[in-house]
């Protein structure tokens, strides 16, 4: 069990930042359908990643860290919590400008509730992902410390991406 048992999952986690960066560019009433159905599938991309993530962190805790060929994908497990706060940091922006003077009964006031809410979720989310990055490079330590010498694999693709996330993330 490896984080990259979270790849079929994915293609919903990168919905939502792109959600986020169209929205901006449509009127108010497509940008809103646009938003919830971002929200949606990014939540529940992250859900399915979430159940991912016990599995991993129950075999990190019983078994042995992988193989050093395959430690790289370990940083997979740090995409989905960067994504998931860059797309909902993203839409939560959009909202005051997209939701109607009714939506919720009181569109602007609604808009911003869900700004806080998405701020101060997000900081939990983004120490999640900060968490796992730790988790990744500590992993590597043993790896680099022994002759300082990794055998390229095409797990090494798993440095930049996930981490692109988090340095998104961070920005957001």
């Amino acid at each position: 069990m490896t984080p990259i048992w979270i790849f079929p999952i994915y293609p919903l986690l990168i919905v939502g930042p792109h959600a986020a960066i169209i929205c901006k560019s449509l009127g108010p009433s497509v940008a809103l359908d646009i938003v919830i159905g971002g929200f949606t599938l990014q939540g529940i991309g992250f859900l399915v990643a979430f159940m991912i993530y016990a599995s991993f962190i129950y075999r990190l805790m019983t078994q042995k860290l992988p193989q050093a060929s395959a430690r790289p994908g370990m940083f997979v497990s740090v995409g989905p919590s960067g994504f998931t706060v860059a797309a909902v940091l993203g839409m939560a922006d959009e909202l005051p400008r997209v939701v109607s003077a009714d939506f919720m009964g009181d569109g602007p006031l609604a808009a911003m509730i869900v700004k806080v809410v998405a701020n101060w979720a997000c900081l939990w989310i983004w120490g999640l992902a900060m968490w796992f990055f730790f988790v990744s490079v500590g992993a590597h330590w043993s790896c680099a410390r022994q002759d300082g010498h990794f055998a390229f694999g095409m797990t090494w693709f798993s440095f930049i991406f996930p981490n692109t996330a988090l340095a998104t993330a961070t920005f957001a």
